[in-house]
């Protein structure tokens, strides 16, 4: 895990690889096939993101992990699937947002369509992983700081950390996210 205190008390962790005690059970799956600009050929099998982000008297959390799963695209689109829980998942006791915040695992459905929205943006802007298939595969909300905003942002900056080469700073990447 890397963790990164940024400018504005801004706090983000990544995980390059699978975190563990992730615990929830997915009430639906939704997918949806994305053209990407380009495709690369090396890239990360896993990533998760979690950021903190504070703004006045309010906060933005959000933690979205995805991995890079064999498959293939079709007619040059990608496979892009999201599992979605519902909003009374475990605890996680350990996030960014510490006690501001009850934070829980699992990505209810009114996150969704932020995540494929921010995914597919990034696919357009930077292309995706080549003949594989991506699955949103982690994710935790907090009851008061998740919005919309956060995980367009954290499934865009995911995309783009799957296929940038491991030379590469992570930090300015997630700096901006």
């Amino acid at each position: 895990m890397i963790t990164f205190d940024l400018p504005r008390d801004k706090r983000a962790r990544i995980w390059l690889v699978e975190p563990e005690n992730y615990r929830t059970h997915a009430i639906s799956t939704r997918e949806f096939l994305g053209k990407p600009r380009a495709y690369v050929h090396k890239h990360r099998r896993s990533i998760v993101a979690e950021m903190f982000v504070p703004g006045g008297a309010r906060f933005e959390y959000g933690l979205l992990g995805a991995r890079v799963v064999n498959g293939g695209a079709v007619n040059d689109e990608i496979l892009v699937t999201i599992p979605v829980t519902g909003s009374s998942e475990p605890l996680f006791a350990d996030s960014l947002a510490g006690r501001l915040d009850t934070v829980r695992w699992g990505l209810p459905a009114e996150y969704v369509e932020a995540v494929v929205s921010g995914a597919q943006e990034s696919l357009l802007t930077y292309g995706a992983p080549a003949g594989r298939i991506i699955e949103f595969a982690w994710a935790a909300h907090g009851y008061m700081s998740s919005n919309n905003h956060r995980f367009r942002r954290l499934a865009a900056l995911l995309i783009r950390l799957l296929i940038t080469p491991d030379d590469v700073n992570l930090e300015g990447l997630v700096r901006e996210a």
